[in-house]
């Protein structure tokens, strides 16, 4: 069922800033996550902090990109679509 296949998942979440594995409180971050404020500019510091240092967007345009970009200059982004 779904609890498997998001048992895999390693997520960043943006809505508390921190990686998350449990499934269940998965399901219940990702419910919040989409009716929450978004924490944007933090979240993307916590995951630089954290070994982040490659961004990719997904779809059209470069509006992601060019806000991380704003964050922190050195970090690498590309976008696919």
């Amino acid at each position: 069922g779904d609890t498997e296949r998001i048992s895999c998942l390693s997520m960043f979440m943006v809505l508390h800033r921190y990686y998350q594995k449990n499934s269940e409180i998965l399901k219940d971050n990702l419910l919040a996550q989409l009716t929450g404020p978004v924490k944007w500019a933090q979240s993307i510091q916590n995951m630089i902090e954290n070994g982040g240092n490659k961004f990719y967007e997904i779809g059209p345009g470069r509006a992601l990109q060019g806000m991380i970009k704003k964050i922190d200059r050195s970090i690498q982004t590309e976008g696919l679509s």
